[in-house]
């Protein structure tokens, strides 16, 4: 059995005040800030959207350049994540245990029912795919290794709110309260959260596109020794060719099975 330390709720994981180092955390942020951007940003962009004073931004930003986190467009002036940054996520998935714990599981099914698998990690109040298994071009996605994802469009994201304390699952829907939940007519937190949680009991949820029916997603949680939702499995049948019911009555069997001996090696006792 393999212990998973990221599984412990995050407030009770993290180091005390006055235990950490502000500047480096600022410079973190200026790093998930550009890898975040889909283009290059510029010294005052950053500095916008960190809220981090420029000459704070530009000392970071020359630093990271000058450690090969960071290119330097000579043309436009403007920053992106350099290959050097690869090593970071290397570095995670190299060694975490869930993941090592997870991708055998993640083979197998892809073996079994032909469809792309995803590996998605909680992180706080985010989501981050860790893992992505496609048999061909026919499944390529724009989504990629590290990038965020919304909880409640996303099946993993669903899975995990329905398993998550309801305090705390409140908390992220009331984040995204903003934006729209879904097609549905339901978008109170409040009611999303039991509407989640009645999906609770089967161990999976079952998500479909709202507008073209070309893609059902079947999810269901990872969970650690205290029970609680670390990380999603989730397995999308593309261009369905049978019904909802069907599949489900295939699909769902595999994925809770996986699941459960994923959650069982890092500690989970069912």
């Amino acid at each position: 059995m393999i212990a998973h330390s990221t599984g412990i709720p995050p407030s009770s994981n993290k180091p005390a005040t006055g235990q950490t180092l502000s500047s480096f955390a600022k410079g973190l942020r200026v790093f998930e800030c550009v890898s975040d951007a889909y283009v290059p940003m510029g010294v005052i962009e950053i500095a916008t959207k960190t809220g981090i004073e420029k000459s704070a931004v530009q000392r970071i930003i020359n630093t990271l350049v000058q450690t090969g986190y960071f290119l330097r467009d000579t043309q436009t002036r403007k920053y992106r994540v350099g290959p050097r940054s690869l090593r970071l996520g290397y570095g995670y998935l190299a060694t975490d245990s869930l993941v090592k714990a997870a991708m055998p599981h993640l083979f197998r099914l892809s073996d079994i029912v032909q469809c792309p698998i995803t590996l998605a990690i909680k992180l706080d109040k985010e989501l981050i795919i860790a893992a992505r298994l496609r048999l061909n071009a026919v499944h390529n996605s724009s989504s990629v290794l590290g990038e965020r994802m919304p909880f409640y469009w996303t099946a993993s994201g669903r899975a995990i709110l329905a398993n998550l304390p309801e305090h705390e699952a409140l908390e992220i829907l009331q984040a995204n309260e903003s934006g729209n939940f879904t097609t549905s007519v339901i978008s109170n937190p409040a009611e999303i959260y039991q509407q989640l949680k009645a999906t609770r009991q089967q161990g999976y949820v079952v998500t479909e596109d709202d507008i073209t029916k070309c893609k059902i997603k079947f999810g269901a949680p990872i969970l650690d020794n205290h029970r609680y939702p670390v990380a999603a499995l989730v397995i999308c049948i593309l261009n369905p060719m049978e019904s909802r019911a069907a599949l489900e009555k295939k699909i769902a069997p595999l994925l809770l099975s996986a699941t459960t001996e994923i959650s069982k090696s890092i500690g989970f006792q069912g």
